[in-house]
């Protein structure tokens, strides 16, 4: 019975050893910054067999970008590599009775900070000064 046992913890211990090794996806837990301090989410980061990143956004308790910040109307995402300017990644798609939005894209990094900002339109070409979120993310 507990050489059975033993078997099992290395069966066990084997597995999970494995899969670590495999470089699942990494996941981030994020916080709203001070202009949305109740808004939360994940952020998840993989990779494609082409060597690009995928990255999968949720967020959720996030107030409508007006309350946010007045004058904004949407939120952007944005990747900023750790010796670059920020891209933007595209717009959050974001449902306002839900209070949730979402966006997956690509980056051709594999190590980059997420900013997502408040802003007026579609048209920003970089972050405004309204960060509702900002995380540091690796691809494994």
């Amino acid at each position: 019975m507990a050489r059975m046992a033993l078997w099992r913890f290395a069966i066990v211990g084997l597995l999970a050893a494995f899969s670590f090794g495999c470089g699942g996806p990494n996941q981030y837990v994020i916080q709203g910054g001070q202009i949305a301090s109740g808004a939360d989410g994940n952020i998840t980061v993989g990779s494609f067999d082409d060597g690009n990143s995928s990255v999968e956004i949720e967020v959720s308790h996030l107030a409508p970008a007006a309350r946010v910040k007045e004058g904004t109307t949407i939120f952007v995402v944005w990747f900023k590599p750790e010796d670059g300017q920020p891209a933007k990644a595209g717009n959050l798609a974001y449902d306002d009775d839900e209070r949730t939005g979402t966006l997956h894209a690509t980056s051709a990094n594999r190590s980059f900070e997420v900013i997502i900002t408040a802003e007026r339109d579609e048209s920003a070409s970089s972050p405004s000064d309204a960060v509702v979120f900002r995380q540091a993310v690796e691809v494994p």
